[in-house]
């Protein structure tokens, strides 16, 4: 799980970077690196990685995988859609539904990345 929060971590701040800093299409409180952020990207970004990959369900149907991605997708646009109207984020170019878009291809490759993790533990424990 940790690895994964990392890398997912690590992928949210590329993003971020080209998405905000390079290309000024979204950002977090105001123009520019805010000190602020840094509560989001140490704290906001690697819970919620651990709290979707430790619900996810493994053992069920794909059926079942991806109901669960769309509603933590569902959810996370909820949440974004809430940092808008608080002024925590702002779009200057970017739309929620790239978000919608955006949001399970990110999921799957965070589950994608956390189940070969797990194969490469088990490969070096034996």
């Amino acid at each position: 799980m940790y690895t994964t929060s990392f890398f997912a971590t690590f992928l949210a701040s590329l993003a971020d970077i080209y998405l905000d800093l390079k290309f000024d299409l979204y950002g977090f409180f105001d123009k520019g690196i805010n000190w602020e952020y840094i509560v989001i990207f140490i704290v906001i970004y690697p819970a919620a990685n651990i709290l979707i990959l430790n619900f996810f369900p493994y053992k069920k149907n794909i059926i079942k995988q991806i109901t669960y991605i769309l509603l933590c997708t569902i959810i996370t646009l909820c949440c974004e859609y809430l940092s808008l109207h608080t002024e925590v984020f702002y779009y200057n170019g970017w739309k929620l539904w790239y978000s919608a878009l955006c949001y399970p291809v990110i999921y799957t490759i965070l589950v994608l990345n956390l189940h070969f993790i797990r194969k490469l533990n088990k490969i070096q424990s034996q």
